[in-house]
């Protein structure tokens, strides 16, 4: 049985928003510019973001910003790079 303290703080806290996916200890997470200096490949922000949008790389919103966890940096690229060879580019 929850005490009437804890049932005041959760109706605080919550809101519509959908919380940060958990991120595991040491890793680290990157805004879009972030991630492409990570990358240092040819691709603008715009196209990073629209891969994001379509689900074909690992990220998740915080707000209304795409995050990137530095663990998916790797498969970030190798994502990246198969739809740029898919595309002719």
């Amino acid at each position: 049985m929850r005490s009437p303290d804890t049932e005041t703080s959760l109706a605080e806290t919550a809101d519509d928003s959908v919380p940060e996916p958990i991120t595991p200890p040491g890793s680290a997470i990157f805004n879009t510019k972030q991630l492409m200096e990570k990358l240092d490949l040819e691709v603008t922000p715009d196209f990073v973001t629209e891969l994001a949008r379509d689900h074909r790389i690992p990220a998740f919103k915080a707000g209304a910003r795409w995050r990137f966890r530095s663990e998916d940096i790797g498969r970030i690229r190798q994502e990246i790079r198969k739809y740029l060879e898919r595309q002719g580019g």
